[in-house]
This record gives C-alpha cells, structure tokens and sequence, in this order.
C-alpha cells in the first residue's frame, strides 16, 4: 500500500469510518501482535495487548501525525507502551526464547507463519543471549525491518543508541559464534 493510500485510509478513519480502520487494522495487526510477542512471550496476553493497542489507537488517531512517524511506528509505540505497562503491573521481566516464538496465532496469515518457523535452533539460542533492550532492537530491525529512526521512537531513544545497541547485539552474536565454532 503506497504512503498516500495509507494517509487516506487514516484521515478516513479520524472521521469514524469503521471499514477504513479495518483495513488499518487487517494490514497492521500481525506485525503489532509479533512485535508484543516476541516481548511477552504468552499468545493469549499477546492477543489481549494487541487488542488494547488498537482501541488505543483508535481512540487516538486524531493525535496521529504522520510527519513525526509512520502510522506502524505509531502503533508499536502504543504497544511498546503497553507492554510495559503489563511488565509493571506483573512485577516481573520475561525473556522469550525465540523457539518459543515461532508458532501460530490468531492474528497471523500462514505465510508468515512459514518464514517464521524457518528461523533456526542456532538464531533462537544466539538471540536468547541478547539483553532486552538488543533483543528488542534485533525484533524491530530484521522482523519488522524499521529503520533506526523509527526504532530511536519506539524505544525513546537516539538514533546513535539504537546503533549503538545493533552493534553490541551483533558482536556478541559474533563472538559467540567464533566461540562455538572453536574460532577463540
């Protein structure tokens, strides 16, 4: 869908039309609820914090501004925000292995339920090595394929953090492969 297709879709929205954001919500609600799992780690919590992020959203798509983020880093931001409110409100931190990751959902369409499950045991363990803040930096740039930019306001901070966090991330992927493979 071309930017101005979307611009229609949620200036039509911010006038109550419920089949404009239907559609906002069918080409949106697969990456929000991956996004929220990939955090949490519990499908029915999942569905339950992707539901909430679009009665966030549609409660205030008036304040959405399309000069500031994409109407996507919008609405991860809502379910950034959730999500942790939802780790405050439990009083805990989870950490997902990927494996755990990897199934079907309600929200998903079954191709992309195929590439996920393509991941390997080998990503999923590396990836499991990761801080929250990498891993939620490595979910964002190659799952949902933001730009740092993007990633910077999801997550409130700078661009140069966000590289900063790519490429600890990375490293320590790398090293941790060298290690394995005997390399060190």
């Amino acid at each position: 869908m071309k930017d101005k297709d979307l611009s229609k879709l949620v200036e039509r929205a911010r006038k109550y039309d419920s089949e404009a954001f239907g559609l906002l919500y069918e080409r949106f609600v697969s990456k929000v609820y991956g996004y929220i799992y990939y955090r949490i780690g519990n499908r029915v919590e999942a569905e339950d914090l992707t539901a909430q992020t679009f009665l966030k959203a549609l409660d205030a798509i008036n304040r959405f501004d399309g000069q500031k983020a994409s109407f996507l880093t919008w609405l991860i931001r809502i379910a950034n925000n959730l999500t942790i409110d939802y780790f405050r409100l439990k009083g805990r931190r989870v950490e997902v292995p990927l494996e755990q990751a990897t199934g079907n959902c309600g929200f998903c369409d079954t191709e992309e339920i195929a590439l996920t499950n393509i991941v390997s045991e080998r990503v999923m363990a590396l990836t499991s090595r990761l801080t929250g803040e990498q891993r939620q930096v490595m979910i964002l740039k190659f799952n949902l394929h933001f730009t740092n930019g993007e990633i910077a306001k999801v997550m409130d901070k700078t661009e140069g953090s966000v590289k900063s966090l790519q490429h600890r991330a990375l490293s320590k992927i790398k090293k941790v492969l060298k290690e394995e493979d005997g390399l060190l």
